[in-house]
């Protein structure tokens, strides 16, 4: 056949021969430009899909952060109403005053019964294993008492035990009910809440809208202990911030019936003192409704069946992944190949402890231990850098124009960040400025030196329009050089709103006065709580008690705002004094006011707290 092919082709004229070849080129060319087409459709049909689900991604994104950030708003919000406040006191009140209450007629079997009927059934249903009755039933008497009259012998149906406004038994918990249950059952419908939650600082559960059985119990000793809503009540009051808010990733929830439930919490303040939590559980029909465009997956281009997978910080739906723990206390997740390429970090699993690093350069003119020393301290005073993994501080590189530093600090709510680095960065320059280090410019500086630089007459001239703001019972020489002054026991320092210039239990040995701004004078009771004695403005001194008792210093001084003070040494306040003896007596008269001012305040807060209690 090879033979008779061969023979064949042979015996074709030239011109047939030709156009054979041509229709062969031809075929090949016509296939390997239809190869080319398709790889190169398949390749932009690729990149659409991935630009489009890109697009997805960060809309989802966006419409969850922007949905949990008004979320988180609303709760500092309300945590700060005094309504809010009052109503926690009350409850928690009245809640201790059922310990000794009278019980119903057969209260416990009727609770016993609706655990048995309704709740373990419900709970079985998404329970690896056989729920324990004796772990769930109420042991305290006032959770008895509370489970009985507002759940088991509620008439309303389960999901619906929130319609009952105030049960018939008379106690003082109830009219307290009655008086708040209507105002935060609307607060749960407008916006969209699971449930409400008013917690008194013992862990204790006082009030709850929705009266699931979680109602009543304590979250530190009770069957729900170890559930994330206990670890986040924890949290936020071993914070002990005013305007601290957190919130807890999904978990199984059993009071819910194993369903994933997430939190959100903020401490309650009465003024210094810490008077509760206030709670609320998420709603997961809202956030699926965001993830899924309200089931209408094919609108937004992901097919019949394509639903949005969304890692972040509060959130895990529908997820399989590979997860990484790397050293910076971080989990990295791998997403699905279908989402992106990219890595998405969780900032809050297995802990919500995060590395944070900034890089800071200071002149070459000024010792390392000293500017570490300084980094280091300015980040152990400002708000939401943990003591504990304690900041470090490492000299990092020798630039064109400074020696770097790096100041590596742990954080626990990765949501802060923004505020925590500006709230640093901004101290860093007061206590730079206060400890002589400079921040020098970005560029190669030449120095040619010709008598008094102009940085040394800038400060002779701002230290002498200070000394004109000092009251003139204050015997200093104002006809001295600023920088001289300066140079024998004078100085003006600034602090940055919230720096302490004084510590409590700390010794002093100078005497402060105020050129500009406010300051604010406190003092920590025994029970370490913190109590405002006097503000201080421009003109005013502080530092004397300490001074003159050689004592540590019983009060606090802290900034209200940006403040400047001059800073004068014991030696030049006892030239003072020997050049005007009667400043001593000044500084005498207004101690002793100061004295009794504190002992009065100190007093009446003392009383405040005996009356509370």
């Amino acid at each position: 056949m090879r033979g008779l092919s061969r023979d064949s082709v042979n015996q074709l004229s030239i011109k047939s021969k030709l156009i054979l070849m041509l229709l062969l080129v031809s075929g090949f060319s016509t296939l390997f430009s239809a190869a080319l087409g398709y790889r190169s459709g398949q390749i932009n049909l690729t990149e659409r899909v991935s630009q489009q689900l890109t697009s997805v991604r960060a809309s989802k994104a966006y419409q969850i952060e922007s949905y949990f950030r008004t979320i988180q708003n609303h709760t500092q919000t309300l945590s700060e109403d005094l309504s809010i406040i009052a109503a926690v006191e009350q409850f928690a009140a009245a809640y201790n005053q059922l310990a000794s209450a009278p019980a119903a007629k057969g209260s416990a079997q009727t609770v016993e019964t609706y655990y048995r009927s309704q709740f373990l059934p419900r709970l079985d249903k998404y329970h690896a294993g056989t729920p324990n009755l004796p772990a769930y039933l109420p042991s305290e008497r006032a959770t008895e008492y509370l489970q009985y009259h507002y759940i088991a012998a509620n008439k309303n149906p389960v999901g619906k035990k929130q319609q009952l406004t105030t049960a018939s038994d008379g106690s003082t918990y109830s009219q307290v009910h009655g008086r708040y249950h209507p105002i935060f059952r609307n607060i749960i419908a407008k916006f969209g809440y699971y449930d409400m939650f008013l917690i008194n600082p013992q862990g204790q559960i006082v009030y709850t809208v929705f009266k699931e059985t979680d109602y009543a119990t304590n979250l530190f000793t009770g069957p729900y202990r170890d559930s994330n809503l206990a670890q986040l009540v924890r949290q936020v009051i071993s914070a002990k911030e005013k305007g601290f808010t957190q919130l807890v990733d999904f978990a199984a929830y059993a009071p819910s019936y194993g369903a994933p439930s997430s939190f959100i919490a903020a401490p309650l303040y009465n003024g210094s003192r810490l008077v509760g939590v206030l709670a609320f559980q998420m709603p997961v029909n809202e956030i699926n409704n965001v993830m899924t465009g309200n089931q209408q997956w094919q609108q937004d281009g992901l097919g019949k069946s394509g639903e949005t997978i969304l890692v972040g910080q509060v959130i895990d739906i529908n997820w399989r992944a590979v997860r990484l723990l790397t050293l910076e206390q971080e989990m990295v997740v791998i997403p699905h190949k279908l989402i992106s390429s990219e890595v998405i970090r969780n900032f809050t699993k297995p802990t919500p402890i995060h590395a944070e690093r900034i890089r800071i350069g200071f002149s070459y003119n000024d010792p390392p231990n000293l500017a570490r020393q300084v980094l280091k301290s300015t980040a152990l005073e400002t708000k939401g850098i943990l003591l504990e993994p304690e900041p470090d501080v490492f000299t990092l590189d020798y630039d064109d124009s400074a020696v770097s530093y790096e100041v590596k600090f742990f954080i626990r709510d990765y949501g802060e960040i923004e505020q925590i680095r500006e709230r640093f960065m901004t101290r860093v320059w007061y206590a730079a400025k206060r400890n002589n280090l400079s921040i020098p410019f970005p560029i190669r500086t030449v120095y040619n030196f010709h008598g008094p630089t102009s940085q040394q007459k800038g400060l002779a001239k701002k230290f002498s329009e200070s000394l004109q703001a000092i009251p003139s019972y204050v015997p200093l020489n104002r006809e001295e050089s600023g920088v001289n002054s300066a140079s024998a026991g004078i100085a003006l320092q600034h602090f940055a709103a919230g720096e302490k210039v004084i510590r409590q239990g700390q010794m002093g040995n100078e005497l402060f006065i105020i050129v500009a701004g406010h300051a604010q004078m406190s003092t920590r009771d025994e029970r370490g709580e913190e109590i405002d004695l006097l503000p201080l403005r421009s003109g005013e001194f502080f530092g004397e008690m300490s001074l003159f008792s050689r004592e540590p210093s019983r009060v606090t001084i802290a900034a209200s705002n940006d403040l400047e003070v001059m800073k004068i040494s014991a030696a030049v306040v006892n030239q003072m004094i020997d050049r005007q003896p009667s400043f001593a007596r000044e500084i005498g008269q207004i101690l002793e006011i100061r004295r009794l001012a504190i002992q009065e305040t100190t007093q009446a807060h003392h009383q405040s707290l005996r009356d509370g209690a």
